[in-house]
């Protein structure tokens, strides 16, 4: 079962984790384990592509507030990230790439920063560092945060992209896979 738990975290597709739950035994989903891991592949339904996005509000470093419908009519890269996750300062400058060259093509990027209160500093650092000049919010909770609960976060960097419509059409996208999924939706 914790083989299982492991695949329906990295696993995009649902279709493939559910079957495999629903062939274990009666006595190991009603486990601990078992609940949570029913509990992510319903959330993994709930957000799968082709499903309406969920939508949110938080604010800016300069206390705006922005919500996910405010990007409908583009396509956005809803990306959850801190400045303390390696992986996420890794793939930051594919995220640059990629904003570069499709900012002006109903494309736009949205950052969801899992911060803590006292660290938004840290936070700021890391735009200007990292040269993020798309729109970012937070509401510094940390792995609380409103959003991240919501798409079930549990681990970062984790990104959803979105149609203009609202619907969920990638998720996980990184370096050259975002790349390629970009040319294809905005050619």
């Amino acid at each position: 079962m914790l083989a299982l738990q492991e695949v329906a975290s990295y696993d995009d597709n649902v279709v493939t984790t559910e079957p495999l739950f629903f062939n274990l035994s009666s006595r190991l989903r009603q486990t601990a384990i078992g609940k949570k891991l029913n509990a992510d592949i319903q959330l993994a339904k709930k957000l799968g592509i082709g499903q309406p996005a969920l939508d949110f509000a938080q604010v800016t470093p300069e206390g705006k507030e922005l919500k996910l419908s405010d990007f409908k009519g583009k396509y956005l890269l809803l990306d959850f990230w801190a400045s303390w996750c390696g992986p996420c300062r890794a793939e930051n400058p594919n995220l640059v790439k990629a904003y570069q060259k499709f900012k002006g093509s109903k494309f736009e990027i949205l950052g969801v920063s899992l911060y803590k209160p006292g660290k938004k500093d840290n936070w700021l650092k890391a735009i200007e560092q990292d040269g993020l000049t798309w729109p970012q919010v937070s509401d510094l909770n940390g792995w609380q945060n409103q959003a991240a609960q919501l798409y079930g976060i549990q681990a970062i960097p984790q990104n959803y992209l979105i149609s203009p419509e609202g619907k969920i059409v990638g998720i996980n996208l990184k370096g050259v896979k975002l790349i390629e999924k970009l040319e294809e939706l905005l050619k």
